[in-house]
């Protein structure tokens, strides 16, 4: 499947949610979380489906994170695509976000922010609103309103946003947003994004 036609097929499957992003190293969070749902992050290349991908797409969709997550740690070590980190990052974020268990979530929020972080640098639109959000909110990452207005800016720019029709990040975020960056704060938030450069997968090593 042409990278494409996966990016359209991605974009019908995801729903835009505001939220945050992460500076990342892509394997920031060796740690194994002692669940059934939970995989080693090594990098050794095992066997991958040519539509695993798209599979755990529609897995993390249908709610079962708990398939999807070993799929897609699979698809992200053997050089899968950014909506695979993404998908990552969001179910990482979710089945901690499910965990009653404070100190078993917390290294999940942590590693799933940096999948969201790598993939929005890869440019990735929902990934960079994603960002929005966990930089504002601090979920996984230090807060910080500033970054979470440069991620904002840069969604605005993404032109792939523009190519699908993706909304604008709009309501409480944006409200938020306006408050904690005035002044200064903006003029740095404009200076990150117009320093940014897009990070491919591949150099995501």
């Amino acid at each position: 499947m042409k990278r494409r036609e996966i990016l359209f097929v991605a974009v019908a499957l995801l729903a835009v949610s505001p939220v945050s992003p992460v500076s990342a190293q892509r394997h920031g969070a060796d740690t194994t979380y002692g669940s059934s749902h939970d995989m080693p992050t090594d990098d050794i290349p095992r066997p991958v489906s040519r539509d695993a991908a798209s599979q755990a797409a529609e897995l993390r969709m249908s709610g079962k994170c708990d398939k999807a997550v070993p799929i897609l740690r699979r698809v992200v070590n053997n050089g899968g695509s950014e909506i695979s980190q993404f998908n990552l990052g969001m179910c990482l974020l979710d089945l901690a976000a499910a965990d009653r268990d404070a100190q078993r979530a917390a290294p999940m929020t942590a590693e799933g922010a940096q999948w969201i972080v790598l993939s929005a640098n890869a440019g990735f639109p929902q990934a960079q609103s994603k960002a929005v959000a966990l930089y504002l909110d601090g979920v996984g990452v230090p807060p910080d309103p500033v970054e979470a207005k440069k991620w904002e800016l840069l969604y605005k720019r993404n032109v792939d946003r523009a190519l699908f029709g993706l909304p604008d990040i709009q309501g409480e975020v944006v409200e938020r947003l306006d408050v904690a960056v005035t002044g200064d704060k903006r003029a740095e938030a404009r200076a990150r994004a117009n320093r940014w450069t897009k990070v491919p997968v591949s150099n995501n090593e």
